[in-house]
């Protein structure tokens, strides 16, 4: 595991529970990290950041159908991540 993913994965879990989002979970996995929250104690994915060289990341959404959906948007872990919790915050919401 690098460094950089690393610290990107405590950056985010920070934010995340910095915002309320205390149900919500960030695992390294190969070169992404992924968000994800347990719904009846099943991972449900919600987002996953993809590392590219020079530390650019790529963002995908995880649809109510557990499908992927591309964000046409490469930047750093602070931009997408202000995406993600401002324009798709649906994305993370609680699910009851």
């Amino acid at each position: 595991m690098s460094l950089a993913l690393h610290s990107a994965s405590l950056y985010i879990q920070n934010k995340l529970h910095a915002l309320a989002h205390s149900h919500l979970s960030v695992r390294i996995h190969d070169r992404n990290l992924v968000i994800y929250s347990l719904e009846r104690e099943d991972e449900t994915y919600r987002a996953v950041l993809t590392c590219f060289p020079g530390n650019e990341y790529m963002l995908c959404i995880a649809n109510h159908r557990g499908g992927w959906q591309l964000i046409p948007q490469f930047g750093s872990i602070p931009e997408l991540m202000s995406i993600l919790t401002g324009k798709l915050a649906f994305t993370l919401t609680r699910w009851h």
